[in-house]
């Protein structure tokens, strides 16, 4: 009996070792590169709410985002969603 438990016991720890988390996505931006980066992503995930959180919160931003967030749900067809989803972020130079 008490093997069995000590095998649980193992078998437990060793499964929830196993379980990835991705807590670098959600984590906070450390610099500016990081925060564009996440905006971008956000964005081409046609995750909205989360790209807004990195914007500056004036008018003109925020209708640049209402449009940009319009025309991806209202006038993109699934393939070209599924393609920017897919899509990766290069960045070249950083000055």
């Amino acid at each position: 009996m008490k093997i069995i438990v000590q095998l649980s016991s193992l078998l437990l720890l060793f499964l929830s070792g196993c379980i990835s988390s991705d807590k670098k996505a959600d984590a906070t931006p450390e610099d500016d590169l990081d925060a564009a980066r996440n905006f971008i992503r956000a964005a081409l995930d046609g995750d909205y709410a989360k790209a807004r959180t990195f914007l500056l919160a004036d008018s003109m931003n925020t209708e640049y985002m209402n449009l940009s967030e319009r025309k991806f749900n209202q006038t993109m067809t699934p393939e070209v969603k599924t393609g920017y989803k897919k899509a990766s972020i290069n960045i070249h130079e950083v000055k």
